[in-house]
C-alpha cells in the first residue's frame, strides 16, 4: 500500500521536543528553555516518515536517505554493519545512488541531454 508524505509542521516539532524533555520539580521556565534549545539544535525532517530510501552495502553498511535537503543535496545517514551511526553525507539530488559502501558510493546522473553517467564519490572521515 503506497503511503503519502506528511509535512512536519512547527507544531509537530514543538510536540516532539516537549515530549523529549523531562519536566522536573514543576520548573516551567527551565522546561521551556530546555525544550526550546532541543527544538532549535536538532535538524528536523521536512516530512514523515523521516526517510525515503534505504540501501545496503556489500560491506554491511546501511545508507538511509532522509527527508533533509541542503543546497540541492539529499542527506544520507550512514551506519556500519553493527548499525552504529558513522556519520552523514550530502549527495547532489541529481545523483541516483546505486552502490554504497563506507569507502565510496556510485550513482547515475543524467547530463543536459539525458545521457546517464556513472559517478563515484569517495568517502573520507
Amino acid at each position: 500500500m503506497p503511503y503519502g508524505l506528511v509535512e512536519v509542521t512547527p507544531s509537530h516539532i514543538d510536540s516532539i521536543a516537549r515530549g523529549m524533555v523531562i519536566r522536573r520539580d514543576d520548573d516551567d521556565e527551565q522546561y521551556e528553555t530546555t525544550a526550546r534549545a532541543f527544538r532549535d539544535d536538532v535538524e528536523w525532517p521536512t516530512h514523515f516518515p523521516a526517510f525515503s530510501i534505504v540501501l545496503a552495502g556489500a560491506d554491511g553498511s546501511v545508507w538511509v536517505q532522509r527527508h533533509l535537503w541542503r543546497d540541492g543535496a539529499n542527506r544520507w545517514d550512514v551506519f556500519d554493519g553493527e548499525m552504529s551511526l558513522v556519520g552523514f553525507v550530502y549527495v547532489p539530488a541529481t545523483v541516483d545512488l546505486k552502490v554504497v559502501s563506507l569507502d565510496a558510493v556510485y550513482g547515475i546522473e543524467l547530463d543536459s541531454f539525458d545521457v546517464p553517467w556513472i559517478v563515484r564519490f569517495d568517502i573520507s572521515g
